[in-house]
């Protein structure tokens, strides 16, 4: 009986319960929850467009804008190096070393411009090239006519040419090429403030959504506890999730920098921001490849900018971590290796650093690679091995790969400047292995290559160790 009792109250208080809450609570708490929901979603919503908007300005800015400055500045910088060459090879009149020294720079210069034109363009780029096109072609053909006036021995027409015609061409493209590196740097700067600007928006967004949620959170909260605990403890896991989200928000609002100091460091900056995000972890990845991709890239491009403006000597002193580096290489290389269905792996027994700077040894190091994927066959069981050990008071690093090898009597000439093999199909000029022998040999090293037909080919470099003590 005490047990039917018990039951019969249960019922009552549940029964009125039930009449207090009617059918407007009902309806309120559903509303509630619906806005609640709705600004949770906005502020998803809003937030992925913002951070897919960054991205793609970060992807601009890594992709078209940065290269093209770096490609340009070279070429600007190789056009004065080709002067200066000339200039001396006049005055020395037509010692061997300057002529050899001019052949070289117009290799670089070849090399700058096909790097420059593999990339985008932009609205306006395609017409000032043009023109900068023009200019670097009468650069050379004056340096031409200046050299054969030196070759007969008219050394006045050769200085006429050197100190009229040579400097007012140099200085047209050097004008022309500054005004296509102002363009790329320009539009740099525009996705660099709309970042900034989709920052604030994105900031202004969170603070007035997450205004809304925490009203309609309180709300639903006390509609939620009329009705059960259990909604209640529902109620709160929510609000969890908004304050979790929005923390997200004030950390990502305070990524971007207000201020965009040049177009490497705009995209730098959107990289670090859009990591903080809360992104998947394949979009991450990508973006942490790209970041270290544009770190690479600054410091091959600052070494190489440094390397030419000391007329390709090293300074004394310059060491680079092998280990770091063939690291970062297998980093940047892999998920190619992985499209192409190869392995790319990497063994690195080596100790102590060699007597070249990383961004120098970075750039030999990825010719080599990109060289041996390149170059793979498409069957079954492709591979590449980089292996890093001591050879006495040298390091000696090697890339093998599985590819089809090199034709018979082509091993000494390979790393000459505009050398392939044979009836290749890869796009290129044969630049990236004359670039190995000449960064390897100026820093006192030594380069070559071991081939058999059908089983592959082995590139090696080997570079002096860097005296103890230096830094």
């Amino acid at each position: 009986m005490r047990r039917k009792v018990r039951n019969v109250s249960f019922d009552v208080v549940h029964g009125r319960a039930q009449d207090e809450l009617g059918l407007p609570w009902k309806r309120a708490l559903l509303w509630a929850f619906a806005l609640v929901v709705g600004c949770f979603l906005t502020e998803t919503v809003v937030s992925q467009l913002v951070a897919s908007a960054i991205d793609d300005a970060a992807m601009r800015i890594i992709t078209d804008y940065s290269p093209s400055v770096v490609a340009l500045a070279s070429t600007r910088a190789e056009l004065h190096r080709m002067q200066d060459f000339v200039s001396d090879y006049v005055a020395g009149g037509g010692d061997t070393s300057d002529r050899d020294r001019i052949a070289s720079s117009m290799v670089d210069l070849d090399s700058s411009v096909e790097s420059y034109l593999k990339l985008p363009t932009i609205p306006g780029e395609r017409e000032l090239w043009r023109r900068t096109a023009s200019d670097i072609v009468n650069v050379r053909e004056t340096a031409d006519r200046t050299i054969v006036a030196v070759e007969r021995g008219d050394a006045d027409e050769a200085k006429r040419l050197v100190r009229n015609e040579l400097r007012a061409a140099v200085d047209r493209a050097s004008a022309d090429i500054l005004g296509n590196i102002e363009l790329n740097a320009s539009a740099a700067d525009m996705d660099g403030h709309l970042i900034a600007h989709r920052r604030r928006t994105s900031m202004q967004a969170a603070i007035a959504l997450a205004l809304a949620s925490v009203a309609l959170t309180a709300l639903a909260a006390l509609l939620v506890y009329r009705i059960s605990m259990q909604h209640e403890a529902i109620q709160r896991r929510h609000a969890e999730i908004l304050s979790a989200t929005n923390a997200e928000l004030e950390v990502f609002a305070s990524r971007v920098s207000h201020d965009i100091l040049s177009p490497l460091s705009s995209t730098r900056l959107a990289i670090e921001s859009a990591l903080k995000a809360d992104l998947s972890e394949g979009v991450r990845r990508k973006l942490q490849r790209g970041a270290g991709g544009l770190d690479r890239v600054t410091r091959i491009a600052r070494a190489l900018f440094d390397f030419a403006r000391a007329g390709a000597r090293p300074d004394p002193g310059e060491r680079g971590d092998v280990r770091t580096v063939v690291d970062e290489v297998v980093d940047e290389y892999l998920p190619i290796a992985d499209q192409a269905g190869a392995r790319l792996e990497a063994s690195v027994p080596a100790h102590g650093p060699v007597a070249c700077n990383e961004g120098l040894l970075t750039a030999a190091l990825s010719n080599l690679v990109r060289n041996a994927l390149t170059h793979l066959d498409a069957g079954p069981g492709k591979r590449v091995d980089i292996l890093a050990a001591d050879a006495g008071d040298r390091v000696r690093i090697e890339v093998r790969d599985t590819g089809p090898g090199l034709a018979p009597g082509t091993e000494a000439r390979v790393f000459d400047p505009y050398v392939r093999g044979p009836g290749t199909a890869q796009p290129g000029l044969g630049l990236g292995l004359a670039t190995v022998k000449r960064i390897v040999e100026t820093h006192g090293g030594t380069v070559g290559v071991e081939s058999r037909v059908g089983v592959g080919c082995r590139f090696w470099m080997e570079l002096p160790r860097a005296a103890a003590g230096v830094s």
